[in-house]
């Protein structure tokens, strides 16, 4: 089929998703003139300029969207606030959340809540395109910048005692992250106080943009599910998360303990990616023609560009990659450990690969 008409398919069968939401009315009558308030956490991770956790999600307000119903879990629902979704920023004279206009409690109605983090309106990296108490389509662009995802919700029923309580929205990231490290690998022909310098590194052959559909599971809006769609094929031809430092990195030869490889990036020594197949095979008997390769040069090796293939992975939010490029003399052994976001130093290599 015709690249550019098979691409059109696609556009229109992602449009048809994104257009889906729930038919909420605006408003309802009446309210018991009590405000609603909210907190946040964030799932831990590593400490980092860009990367959110407990300790920096006030730098940055959140956007929140709700629905009410009648019954509990109803479709046939109203909207919490006058626009589809409100700014919500850390006061810390009143230490606390706060937002405007104020919205109040319908007492015993059945609430639905679901919010991002950051809210944002000049970030390019971070595209709103629908914002309801049961759907956020967020549409992430890894060229335009890295920026931390966060999403999460809140379900409850306007009790008496709820009246006085806040909506607590625990967030969870969206994107997944990946971190590169190097060494040279445990062989004889290399000697044990032989020592480089990693001066460059990128990514090629990834899907830079995805959007973001965190809804529910069909029919039950009172699920959670985070789905990532990309349109475009991998960029095979362009640099991505390109790291460069004249002076360079040391790296040396990897220890029994295999914890001493050397970390690639700065801070953190992460980045933030699309969730997607990485390496992804277009038949699953044939190699693939869009592979995911790691790009390095090193002091001594001067102008030498060094390439290795990731092996095929799917890529899950909320998970951290960390690769380990282990140099020998002629190439490069690439192997991953998987992570969840609250990260547990490990070094199980669930997958080896030889290139």
């Amino acid at each position: 089929m015709n690249k550019t008409i098979c691409y059109i398919f696609k556009s229109l069968a992602v449009a048809a998703v994104l257009m889906t939401s729930s038919a909420c009315r605006k408003t309802d009558v009446g309210h018991s003139g009590m405000p609603l308030s909210f907190s946040a956490e964030a799932v831990e991770m590593k400490a980092g300029a860009q990367k959110t956790s407990e300790a920096n999600l006030k730098n940055k307000p959140f956007g929140v969207a709700g629905v009410y119903s009648l019954e509990k879990g109803s479709e046939d629902c109203y909207n919490v606030f006058n626009s589809s979704n409100v700014k919500v920023s850390w006061d810390g004279d009143s230490e606390s959340w706060e937002y405007s206009p104020l919205a109040y409690w319908n007492i015993n109605r059945y609430y639905r809540f679901r919010a991002y983090h950051p809210y944002d309106e000049n970030d390019d990296a971070i595209t709103v395109k629908n914002a309801s108490g049961d759907k956020l389509t967020i549409e992430y662009s890894v060229a335009a910048g890295q920026q931390d995802l966060l999403v999460g919700s809140a379900r409850m029923q306007a009790t008496v005692d709820q009246l006085l309580q806040r909506v607590d929205i625990n967030f969870q990231h969206a994107l997944c992250g990946l971190e590169f490290r190097i060494a040279f690998n445990d062989a004889d022909e290399i000697d044990d106080a032989y020592t480089d310098k990693i001066t460059s590194f990128y990514l090629s052959g990834i899907v830079p943009t995805g959007t973001l559909i965190y809804s529910h599971e069909t029919g039950d809006p009172l699920s959670d599910k985070i789905e990532w769609v990309t349109l475009d094929t991998a960029w095979d031809d362009t640099e991505f998360f390109n790291w460069e430092s004249a002076e360079g990195k040391e790296f040396k030869k990897i220890n029994d303990k295999k914890d001493n490889a050397t970390i690639i990036f700065d801070q953190d020594g992460m980045v933030f990616c699309v969730p997607q197949t990485c390496s992804q095979k277009d038949k699953p008997d044939k190699p693939t023609d869009k592979p995911t390769k790691v790009n390095f040069k090193t002091k001594k090796g001067g102008s030498a560009l060094h390439s290795a293939q990731l092996p095929e992975l799917t890529w899950e939010p909320g998970k951290i990659y960390v690769y380990t490029l282990l140099v020998n003399k002629s190439d490069v052994t690439v192997s991953v450990t998987i992570k969840p976001w609250t990260v547990i130093e490990s070094n199980e290599n669930l997958f080896i690969y030889s290139l």
